[in-house]
């Protein structure tokens, strides 16, 4: 398994617990009046569910496994992969500390989040340009034609 595979595999399980985490501490924190506001964290848990477990679970996994260019050339250019995982990272991990402030108003809020939705946008461009040569019909090989003997 690729080494960017088993990054993206191993940071999706992260998250995975965070996320969970998360809920559990959401619905704890609604059931106390004195803490309350534990929904304000739901779109975080989504994130970190969507973005952070499920679509680094199959980029990692579509990495590792969609076919190879070429036999010198397994997986493309290194730095668009681990660009692609930097990105999404830096902008889910942006996306959580910010995104439950965005109900109050301020310009840092909105453009940090904006920021790390484009991050993660960029990632997503990345991972399509990544995939994309890899993902192909089947070769065929040409005939050759038989000279008929007379």
């Amino acid at each position: 398994m690729p080494r960017l595979s088993r990054f993206f595999i191993k940071t999706g399980m992260i998250f995975f617990v965070c996320s969970l985490l998360l809920l559990l501490w959401t619905a704890v924190a609604d059931m106390l009046p004195e803490v309350g506001r534990g929904g304000r964290w739901m779109p975080v848990f989504w994130h970190m569910l969507m973005v952070g477990w499920i679509t680094q679970i199959i980029m990692g996994v579509s990495y590792w496994m969609f076919p190879k260019i070429s036999r010198d050339n397994h997986y493309g250019p290194a730095w668009v992969g681990w660009s692609c995982y930097g990105l999404l990272n830096v902008g889910l991990i942006l996306r959580v500390v910010t995104e439950p402030w965005l109900s109050t108003p301020g310009a840092v809020q909105t453009a940090a989040v904006a920021g790390s939705a484009l991050m993660q946008w960029i990632a997503g461009v990345l991972y399509i340009f990544m995939a994309w040569s890899r993902v192909r019909g089947r070769r065929r090989r040409k005939r050759k034609k038989k000279s008929k003997k007379s």
